[in-house]
């Protein structure tokens, strides 16, 4: 095999037709796509992706989950092979592989290399597979994306733009710009919605950016004019007791800065929002009057 992975084609130059077809019989080499074939005992998710890329003779790249997975982004292991062509290349898709046709798509402009095989790019492998993933795993992508600073909202709106009929373009755009007003985990897009957006409480800015002496810490929530930091912790249970004490350093740290901190654990964020929400006003109300009067 040409690097586990050959053509029909390929491999009649080096061996008799009635050879290759026997080895298949044989189950020394495996058909993994039509006339694409494989050392049978190398066939693993990396083989496929280049047997997917030689089987549309090198005129796409990797995209939609497969893309996602080169980019080292959350996305479910039980997936088919996407890859995206020019509208012009007339391969069909099969059982394990969605070939994918987009009229602009241009391999030269669009493509980006990852692992030494081209991708789409990170933007359009979030946009392309929100419609393919369930609930919290078409968000995953997104969300470690921006929280990674490995792209940003704006960037993953552009993406969007062109697909006008996207499924779920209107929750996708809705998850962006929370992104985009700093919210960087599920709990934190919860707490947005469900708790901390709602009339009674105050404006807040999230990922507040502190420095604490030489290092810089990012406050989930903060309350400018009262000082207090909201802190969402979604590890309540099975949490090491360094992470404990990492945390009680922190909001110590904070505390010499006059920052208070509140803690509220993903359980109480959703099993009562109205408590969390009345805690919270009491503390402010409390607390402007103590800096008020200081």
């Amino acid at each position: 095999m040409l690097g586990g992975v050959a053509s029909r084609r390929e491999l009649l130059r080096l061996v008799p037709e009635h050879v290759l077809d026997r080895a298949v019989r044989a189950g020394r080499v495996d058909r993994v796509l039509p006339h694409v074939y494989a050392n049978a005992r190398e066939v693993d998710a990396a083989l496929l992706r280049r047997a997917a890329l030689r089987y549309v003779n090198g005129r796409g790249a990797l995209s939609h989950t497969s893309a996602l997975a080169l980019w080292q982004l959350p996305v479910p292991t039980a997936q088919a092979v996407h890859v995206m062509v020019p509208a012009g290349v007339q391969h069909p898709s099969t059982p394990a592989l969605r070939v994918h046709r987009r009229t602009a798509f241009d391999l030269s402009r669009d493509g980006r290399s990852r692992d030494g095989l081209p991708v789409t790019t990170l933007e359009a492998a979030v946009v392309d597979s929100w419609p393919l993933l369930p609930g919290a795993h078409a968000r995953a992508p997104a969300i470690v994306a921006v929280r990674e600073r490995r792209t940003t909202a704006a960037r993953l709106v552009a993406a969007v733009g062109p697909h006008p009929n996207l499924k779920g373009r209107a929750s996708l755009l809705h998850l962006l710009d929370l992104l985009a007003a700093g919210c960087e985990s599920e709990l934190e897009l919860h707490g947005h919605e469900r708790v901390f957006n709602h009339r009674s409480l105050p404006h807040a800015l999230c990922q507040y950016r502190v420095r604490l002496g030489a290092r810089t810490v990012y406050l989930d929530r903060a309350y400018l004019e009262e000082m207090v930091a909201v802190e969402l912790d979604g590890s309540e249970h099975h949490r090491a007791p360094q992470d404990r004490e990492r945390d009680m350093r922190r909001d110590s740290a904070l505390a010499t800065r006059g920052w208070l901190v509140l803690r509220f654990s993903s359980r109480r964020l959703r099993e009562d929002p109205r408590g969390v929400r009345r805690e919270l006003l009491t503390v402010l109300r409390r607390r402007r009057a103590q800096l008020r009067s200081a």
